[in-house]
């Protein structure tokens, strides 16, 4: 239902309003209406309220119909104002018409109130829809533009009737020109590139000539600089009754994509051709989310197998649960590196180096790996840490026949003396002390000799490694000469460390020999080991900040180094010394060894001034808990005990030891006799003392092993000479007992590994 007209009749004479109602009612026409003669008022109601038409005279009481029409055109608004008016001149009419009014009524003629009134309105309605739809349309060239804009697009209009393009801004920018492109279809054409202009005519008059009257394609087009960018363009045809008449389309720059579609190409084909494997890996499942070619080939797999594997597959050095926590606490390091083992398709063991760091995909963590095959690598290495072990042992050769040309001297003039004059009990007990104290003099030169000797795998262990020091001092002080003084400080003690002692002790002699030859006329080597709270307080890094650490300085009074040296210093094949006398590699490979045990080392020198090597090696986590055992010889120890020895003198002086502390022992001398000890006596065996690499016939475990599954409570200890390849433990209570050893040594490992079994007897 229509709304009834809103009027606003201004009038000051009673009889006048009463006309003017009863001629409005008359023509039926549907209105409301609020007079007023107030000018005040009026002006407040123009501002409130919305009016379809104002009816007003032309003189009132204070003001004229000029102040109404002033107000209306004040506040811009399209409201029909009437002058409905007794005698006026005609050129008072006139500019009531100039200011606004659209028509003027005599009251003695008020039958063309209603009509003029009327068409006024229908006017005033058609404005409003012209003015709507040109907002409208304002909007949405508008919105239209600010699209062109945001796409980055250029548009174009080709009329097909005149030839003439119509071109949006952007166009300009990729033509690069400060005025307008030709107009023209065929200049257009000419912008394309040569090899690219046929396909594109073919194509467009090819949409043009169908029914579908759609073409897109890519090619290139001349910018105003003289480059070619590369486009992409979509465009349809618009019929008109069946004739095309326009073609419109929408072009887009697509060169610095393209451009950064090839270089992710050629990045592709390098990390895909990379000597070294990558692959981003996700952490919780562990599989490999993308990786390269070497990755899969390295292993012998293809790519669909590789896929299919997880990390946990191919990584054959730790349990999954193991892998799992790794693979958890690399998600939290900025960067690390760790050595681990790859099982290959054919089964083979590859040592594997990897490099891991976290990164951010899609919101969640994954890891960004490299690793590298270094079997071979590893394996050459380790040929040349012997050959440099190999070289040590060369110089050392003479100090250590001196001192075991000493050690057999005193045992034999001792001997000697007992052939010539039996001793009395008192005598025999000093040269019992005698012999003993020389056994223990070779047993610790023959094991310092081995550490540095001994070529194997890594053997990660717990030591002292002070006392790991003042050994290899000893050993050192005839490679060093005796115009070198050597002086060894400490500020703490019981420094126990979690690494592999032989490395370890090439890593210092290496140090050692290079203070020695540093000091061609002699001079001072201090040894100094003291413990730091952090590593930052040691070498201002945060990656290892809240660690305790062992400081190593080891100083000469050389003749230094120049800046230039030091700076090269560490480089592997850079040496100072001449022709034949090193490799170059001592240093080198001496950082990378701390490196793989969590350390670290650096170096100050200045010419004439001598030079200090500072290492740095993790306190172990126990180190707190280490104490030195004071064992007690002759502790009782659990009554029965199988003894498998083969060498007969220290098969029956074991046996002697352990029988005269009250132990019942089953004495075997092979694999088979101690077989059929256990089937006849196992409920009664508390305790087996066993060769560590003791085969058993029919059986590739060996003996430990097979004792260990029919006896699977029982503790084992195992004896090794040392320099023996390490064989694999059985599970279980297995202690290690180095030979030769000491009554001392033996009880206190028995008691160790039965504890509350020792006042029983």
């Amino acid at each position: 239902m229509k709304a009834p007209i809103s009027l606003l009749i201004v009038e000051d004479n009673p009889s006048d309003i009463d006309l003017l109602l009863r001629q409005l009612k008359r023509s039926g026409l549907e209105f409301v209406s609020v007079v007023s003669d107030d000018i005040g008022e009026i002006h407040q109601l123009i501002s409130e309220r919305a009016f379809d038409a104002i009816l007003t005279d032309h003189q009132l009481a204070g003001f004229t119909a000029s102040e109404v029409l002033a107000e209306v055109a004040a506040r811009r608004l399209d409201i029909p104002v009437l002058v409905v008016s007794g005698a006026v001149g005609e050129d008072r009419a006139a500019a009531l018409m100039r200011e606004g009014a659209v028509d003027f009524v005599r009251k003695e003629n008020l039958s063309r109130l209603v009509p003029a009134l009327q068409r006024e309105l229908r006017e005033a309605e058609g404005r409003r829809l012209l003015r709507e739809a040109t907002e409208r349309r304002t909007r949405s060239e508008s919105l239209l533009r600010y699209v062109v804009e945001l796409s980055g697009d250029s548009f174009w209009e080709w009329d097909l009737e005149t030839g003439g393009l119509a071109w949006s801004e952007t166009f300009l920018a990729l033509c690069g020109e400060g005025s307008s492109p030709s107009s023209k279809i065929n200049a257009w054409r000419d912008r394309l590139h040569p090899e690219d202009r046929e396909d594109v005519v073919i194509g467009i008059e090819a949409a043009i000539a169908s029914s579908g009257g759609h073409w897109s394609g890519t090619f290139r087009f001349l910018r105003g600089d003289g480059t070619w960018a590369l486009l992409t363009t979509r465009c349809f045809v618009v019929r008109e009754e069946g004739r095309a008449v326009r073609v419109i389309g929408a072009m887009s720059d697509i060169s610095e994509r393209q451009s950064l579609i090839e270089r992710q190409r050629v990045f592709t084909a390098l990390v895909d051709q990379a000597a070294e494997s990558i692959g981003v890996i996700d952490p919780e499942e562990g599989r490999f989310i993308e990786f390269n070619t070497t990755a899969h080939l390295s292993l012998g797999y293809t790519q669909e197998e590789f896929a299919s594997k997880t990390f946990f597959e191919i990584d054959c050095q730790h349990s999954p649960e193991e892998i799992a926590r790794q693979l958890q606490e690399l998600r939290q390091i900025e960067k690390r590196d760790l050595v681990t083992r790859h099982r290959a398709k054919d089964g083979s063991v590859r040592e594997v180096r990897l490099h891991s760091r976290p990164i951010r995909i899609q919101g969640r963590t994954y890891l960004a790996a490299v690793w590298q095959d270094v079997t071979e690598r590893l394996a050459i290495e380790a040929e040349l840490r012997q050959a440099q072990k190999m070289d040590i042992m060369g110089q050392m050769a003479g100090g250590v026949a001196h001192d075991f040309n000493n050690i057999l001297a005193v045992m034999r003039l001792n001997l000697d003396l007992a052939q010539m004059n039996p001793p009395t009990p008192s005598e025999l007990g000093e040269l019992v002390g005698s012999l003993s104290g020389m056994v223990d003099r070779a047993s610790s030169l023959t094991q310092r000799l081995l550490h540095i000797s001994r070529k194997d795998s890594y053997k990660v262990e717990e030591y002292l490694l002070d006392d790991a020091l003042d050994d290899l001092i000893n050993v050192s002080r005839r490679i060093l000469g005796g115009r070198i003084e050597i002086r060894r400080i400490r500020t703490a003690s019981k420094l126990l460390v979690t690494a592999d002692r032989s490395i370890i002790d090439q890593v210092f002699m290496n140090l050692f020999i290079n203070a020695r030859d540093a000091m061609p006329d002699g001079g001072v080597l201090t040894v100094e080991t003291r413990i730091t709270e952090s590593a930052m307080q040691a070498s201002g890094t945060t990656s290892r900040q809240g660690r305790r650490f062992i400081q190593i300085r080891i100083s000469d009074t050389g003749i230094g180094m120049s800046k230039e040296t030091l700076a090269r210093i560490q480089e592997p094949f850079f040496t100072t010394k001449a022709p034949g006398k090193g490799t170059g590699l001592g240093l080198s490979t001496a950082r990378r060894y701390l490196n793989e045990h969590g350390g670290w080392m650096s170096v100050e020198s200045e010419l004439g001034e001598g030079t200090t090597f500072t290492a740095h090696l993790p306190l172990a986590p126990s180190a707190a808990a280490v104490s030195n055992p004071d064992p007690t010889a002759g502790a009782p120890l659990p009554p029965h005990v199988l003894l498998v020895m083969e060498d007969a003198p220290l098969q029956l002086l074991t046996r002697k030891v352990l029988e005269k502390t009250g132990c019942r022992v089953h004495l075997c001398t092979d694999a088979s006799e101690a077989m059929k000890v256990v089937e006849s006596v196992s409920p009664s065996i508390e305790l087996a003392i066993v060769p560590a690499s003791m085969p058993l016939p029919g059986s590739e475990a060996g003996l430990p092993h097979r004792i260990r599954e029919l006896l699977p409570a029982i503790p084992i200890i195992l004896t090794r000479l040392p320099g023996d390849d390490p064989a694999p433990l059985p599970s279980g209570k297995v202690r290690v007992l180095e030979i030769p050893f000491s009554v001392a040594s033996l009880t206190t490992l028995v008691t160790e590994s039965l504890p509350g079994r020792i006042d029983e007897h």
